[in-house]
């Protein structure tokens, strides 16, 4: 097995509103690795997934961050995902879209920018409601399975 190097960064206070740790929830763990149905049973780096309960916001603490970029973003996503996660659900980000609409009037042509867009899922959601849509995406092979089965241009 590949030897995974990582430093992991405390956040103590969220990046988008500010908040304390006080505010945070827990919502779970996550492997840097698919874990399926029995988590324990699998071993990787692991990480303690939060969300703000002031903003919503929803990441890593600690937050991973590997010597080589490759190690976090190489692996390609049908060794991480089911083929059922390359189908497209109608209500997909429907949630934050949802959110999005209380506070700007989304508008036909409204710019957005998905960084991290992984396979395109929300740039495909958020094409559909009228929104010309770019993406980043650091890993080759999301980068290309975006391309090749979800048909983002």
């Amino acid at each position: 097995m590949k030897e995974l190097k990582y430093t992991f960064r405390y956040i103590d206070h969220c990046n988008m509103c500010n908040a304390d740790n006080t505010q945070f929830k827990v919502l779970g763990k996550r492997l840097n690795q698919s874990h399926g149905m029995f988590p324990k049973t699998k071993m990787g780096i692991s990480t303690t997934i939060i969300k703000c309960k002031i903003c919503g916001l929803i990441f890593s603490n600690p937050q991973p961050i590997p010597d080589n970029l490759q190690d976090h973003y190489g692996t390609p996503p049908e060794e991480y995902w089911k083929d059922s996660y390359f189908e497209i659900d109608e209500n997909y980000f429907s949630g934050e879209i949802t959110w999005l609409k209380q506070f700007i009037e989304v508008k036909t042509g409204i710019k957005t920018l998905d960084i991290g867009a992984g396979l395109g899922k929300c740039m495909i959601a958020l094409t559909k409601i009228g929104c010309e849509t770019y993406g980043l995406e650091p890993s080759e092979h999301f980068y290309q399975r975006a391309i090749e089965k979800m048909g983002i241009s």
